[in-house]
């Protein structure tokens, strides 16, 4: 078996392998989450976000659905916003979930109205992020390779005081 799927499924703090153990360790570990997140009780708030960001694209999937002109949800930008729900640990605060005018899928993390994340996630792969927490004002892009960035994760946390 090929090493790519080791890459997939390591967490934001540690580097892939790629050997056939790492590959079968990947596996294994993917498996367990996938049992855990399918439990009722442990996989009920990703189920939840994953039917609000159904919910959302679908409202939003035609041209112009806000009525000043905004581009529609399309199924790239709905995938890549699925992999982002599922790539949050377990235990994390869900977002909640809206359409941009520019086609993007948003995840907001609120606090206050001076502790917020809002991440956007593009149709071409990137996550735009910008943080207000308390006076500091934080912002950039990543890419997403199904596997948030241990940055953002820690702004989730931040903001949400935990």
């Amino acid at each position: 078996m090929s090493g790519l799927a080791a890459i997939q499924w390591t967490d934001s703090g540690s580097t892939p392998g790629w050997s056939d153990e790492a590959a079968y360790v990947t596996r294994q570990s993917f498996g367990g989450v996938q049992q855990m997140r399918s439990s009722f009780t442990l996989g009920e708030e990703n189920r939840a976000a994953k039917e609000e960001l159904f919910d959302v694209s679908e409202e939003c999937a035609e041209p112009d659905w806000d009525g000043y002109g905004a581009e529609a949800i399309d199924i790239e930008t709905y995938r890549k916003a699925f992999n982002f729900i599922d790539a949050l640990p377990s235990g994390y605060p869900t977002p909640e979930i809206d359409a941009e005018p520019d086609g993007h899928l948003t995840f907001d993390w609120h606090r206050s109205p001076r502790y917020t994340l809002s991440v956007s996630v593009s149709p071409d792969g990137y996550l735009f992020w910008s943080a207000l927490l308390g006076a500091r004002r934080l912002n950039g892009s990543e890419p997403f390779l199904n596997r948030i960035p241990g940055g953002l994760l820690q702004l989730i946390l931040e903001i949400k005081g935990t």
